[in-house]
């Protein structure tokens, strides 16, 4: 095995030496992603890449060549080798960015097909509760009472129907 190991350190090697295409491996192409979206990405979000990447999918890829990654051991990454404990949503955005690495790969001539195609993780819906009308007034009633500081947010959220994000986004100028 190492002398395996050691055979394909040296083939690498002369590839480079003969300035021939060296298939990429894992690591190496993970690197150039990230370096690549720096230039159109915000920090935080090569941050949230390195990160999830570099915890979940690096430990088990980092040497293999991405071509002789397939459909199976992607499923496996996502569905087998990762924590048990994992909810649906991370693996979903381990999946995500797994797949988008792969893109820029076909996209690059790279690869002929990203592995990822078809790989789909259910996530379970999320039951949303919403208060009732009479809930709502009570809510109101209590906070009015009690002077609380976001009595006039929440009275403008019930009112107008408005998202937390729409009323944070407010302006004077909108008013």
């Amino acid at each position: 095995r190492k002398a395996e190991a050691a055979e394909f350190e040296l083939m690498r090697e002369m590839a480079k030496l003969k300035e021939e295409k060296v298939p990429y491996r894992w690591g190496e192409w993970l690197e150039i992603c990230l370096k690549r979206m720096k230039m159109t990405y915000q920090a935080s979000t090569i941050i949230n890449y390195q990160t999830t990447l570099g915890k979940w999918v690096t430990p088990a890829w980092k040497d293999l060549e991405i071509s002789e990654i397939g459909r199976e051991q992607v499923y496996s990454m996502i569905f087998e080798n990762v924590d048990p404990a994992l909810k649906p949503n991370s693996r979903k955005c381990i999946l995500k960015y797994v797949k988008r690495l792969f893109q820029m790969a076909v996209e690059d001539g790279v690869l002929l097909k990203n592995p990822c195609i078809g790989i789909r993780v259910r996530v379970p819906e999320i039951d949303q509760k919403v208060l009732t009308a009479k809930e709502v007034e009570i809510l109101l009633q209590e906070a009015r009472e009690m002077n609380h500081r976001f009595y006039s947010v929440w009275v403008l959220a019930v009112m107008t129907g408005m998202r937390s994000g729409e009323l944070f986004a407010l302006r004077w100028t909108d008013l």
